[in-house]
């Protein structure tokens, strides 16, 4: 559970950072993007790319919860009681 987890943050954040790295340099481009405010803007977008990998990591996990509750429910509602067995016993 945890490694998926690690694995979507891991993606989630390589492509936030491409699609950050790629608004830069169109802004760059087209002479929109001041020098002075451009160290600001670079570490905006980390903690964009960040927080976007750290809310689809969560938005998973959210997701993993309602499959566990679910499972719980089901095994719950059809599982036979503690003192009933689920084959009955053979008559003699």
């Amino acid at each position: 559970g945890l490694s998926i987890l690690v694995t979507v943050f891991g993606t989630a954040t390589r492509a936030a950072s491409r699609l950050h790295a790629a608004t830069g340099r169109l802004q760059a481009a087209t002479g929109r993007l001041q020098a002075a405010t451009s160290h600001l803007q670079a570490a905006a977008s980390a903690e964009v790319v960040k927080v976007h990998g750290m809310s689809v990591s969560f938005s998973t996990a959210a997701v993993f919860d309602a499959v566990a509750l679910l499972i719980v429910i089901a095994a719950i509602r059809f599982l036979p009681a503690a003192g009933q067995r689920a084959i009955p016993a053979p008559a003699d």
